[in-house]
């Protein structure tokens, strides 16, 4: 045969594209659900962890199935299995998700669902202490009653404004929906609190539509402080109810929104106290006890353009657990027209962003702005711009011969208020509470502040599966003006310890802090959770 042929037969076979793969169909979904103290782990053999799994309610079958977007018949699709783990670790009572599939014939794949539940009955604990002013938060919550998802927690609180006790009830799936349920009571001694919900949330990338109704009544004391002085404080009577509809277009991640919100609010102040004669009498404090009651009827319209994708981070806010977070360009636009009954009709416009930035698995920067002003009666007023910027870099371990350096985030918080002829009562502050260690509650007030955080996170290498612990040098520095200009900054040193077995690897920080500013001696705090956090 010619060889010329051959070559002609041999380009032509080459040029034709191989046959597509035939998209494989799920034949079954598989649930592997361990208990928090498996014994297939070794070293979870003791009796004592055997009689804790006896104790705790493992997560049923079918709330993990819910959490699924694929079903037995559905067409196999990556992206889909990467949204469900990241919808099933969004409970803080799962850990170790991976949903893994497994081809078994040339049309077919099972699909292999494995999670790991977390200790979800947990005490909470903090206490602080700053130039003598005490503060207690004591409680228990169960984060998983009956295996369902459900939250069910009482606490006591203290802080150097009120106490009093507080109940709530949360529950992800409402009668078996989509629906979120969520109803929070507290009793206070200085009034009460009551809040309610009922949302079916953008549960995946391909939700249409969300919706929901929310409300509250409200009562207590609004303090007002001067130079860390509690110079008075206003009563304050608030009661709101609102319903949200929101559309959703746009192919996944990449999506665009659309929504309407309709409510009703009412804000009285019955009453003021005096606490300090002196500190009251101030101009700063003045201006604030005298406003304005408001009684609206709102309408408003809200878009939203959402490019954001998401990735896997571990180690920078938590132990150890997959951290799913976004990256990409999130922006928005607000418009209410408020109807009060009590003084002028007005406008209310908002505008705010956040874009996400991963640069590698080492570093992640996120920046959120958000501006809104007010027009009434022809004028312009209640300017706010919100500013905030957190950036981590991450140093994984190193072995250096027979020396092994310690894994190391680097984290820093910069957050920013700036307003203009806001509405009374307003008023900003900065303490130990709000950000800057080191300095009494509500140490510096103001209408304009800053805060810029610094910690260096070191994991010590000794670490299992029950918890780990790093060591945190940090420093704070606060601004807050207007009227007058008030400046601290303060350094020390951390502790956290990470409880892997409880729910989202729950942190335990205990900082001590000491003023280089105008300071009255150091402080200590204990608390569950970091000092800022990523989102």
């Amino acid at each position: 045969m010619n060889p010329l042929y051959l070559f002609v037969a041999f380009a032509i076979f080459a040029s034709v594209p191989p046959p597509a793969e035939q998209p494989l169909r799920i034949r079954h979904i598989y649930i592997n659900n361990l208990g928090v103290f498996d014994a297939q782990h070794p070293e979870f053999q003791w009796w004592g962890f055997r009689f804790a799994n006896r104790l705790h309610v493992k997560t049923q079958e079918s709330f993990i199935r819910n959490e699924i977007l694929l079903s037995e018949g559905d067409l196999l699709l990556q992206d889909l299995i990467r949204e469900s783990e990241r919808n099933l670790r969004r409970y803080r009572f799962l850990t170790e998700v991976s949903i893994k599939p497994l081809r078994v014939n040339n049309e077919e794949a099972d699909l292999y669902v494995n999670t790991e539940d977390q200790w979800t009955t947990k005490p909470t604990f903090s206490w602080g202490k700053t130039r003598g002013a005490r503060t207690m938060d004591i409680g228990i919550e169960e984060e998983n009653f009956f295996g369902l998802g459900r939250t069910v927690g009482v606490r006591f609180e203290k802080t150097a404004e009120r106490q009093g006790f507080s109940a709530k009830y949360l529950d992800p799936r409402f009668f078996n929906t989509r629906m979120r349920l969520n109803l929070q009571y507290s009793n206070l001694s200085d009034g009460h609190k009551v809040n309610y919900g009922l949302t079916q949330p953008f549960y995946s990338q391909d939700s249409k539509w969300s919706y929901g109704l929310a409300g509250g009544d409200s009562k207590r004391l609004q303090h007002f402080y001067y130079k860390g002085t509690d110079a008075a404080a206003l009563e304050n009577v608030e009661r709101f109810a609102a319903f949200d509809l929101i559309r959703a277009w746009g192919e996944r991640y990449k999506r665009n929104k659309v929504g309407f919100t309709f409510g009703y609010s009412q804000l009285l102040f019955p009453s003021t106290v005096i606490l300090d004669e002196d500190a009251a009498s101030t101009e700063e404090i003045q201006q604030n006890l005298d406003p304005d009651e408001k009684e609206l009827f709102n309408i408003g319209f809200n878009s939203v353009r959402d490019r954001q994708k998401f990735g896997k981070f571990y180690y920078l806010d938590n132990f150890g657990r997959t951290e799913d977070l976004p990256y990409g360009t999130l922006a928005g636009i607000s418009i209410v027209h408020s109807n009060n009954h009590s003084g002028h009709d007005f406008v209310t416009g908002s505008v705010s962003g956040r874009y996400t930035f991963q640069k590698n698995n080492q570093q992640y920067f996120v920046s959120d702005a958000v501006f809104s002003v007010r027009r009434e009666a022809g004028k312009w007023n209640n300017r706010i711009t919100q500013l905030s910027s957190r950036y981590y870099v991450q140093s994984g371990a190193k072995h250096f011969g027979l020396f092994r350096s310690p894994r190391q985030t680097f984290a820093a918080n910069l957050s920013s208020t700036f307003t203009r002829d806001m509405d009374a009562p307003f008023q900003l502050s900065l303490g130990e509470d709000e950000g800057l260690r080191g300095y009494p509650f509500r140490e510096f007030t103001g209408s304009n502040r800053a805060l810029l955080n610094f910690e260096y996170r070191i994991f010590l290498p000794w670490e299992n599966r029950f918890f780990g612990i790093c060591v945190v040098p940090f420093s704070d520095s606060g601004y807050v003006w207007n009227p007058e200009y008030n400046f601290g900054t303060s350094a020390g040193i951390g502790i956290r310890i990470g409880f892997k077995k409880y729910g989202r690897t729950r942190v335990l920080r205990i900082d001590y802090a000491f003023p280089l500013l105008n300071g009255h001696g150091g402080s200590v705090s204990i608390s569950s959770g970091q000092a800022f956090d990523i989102l």
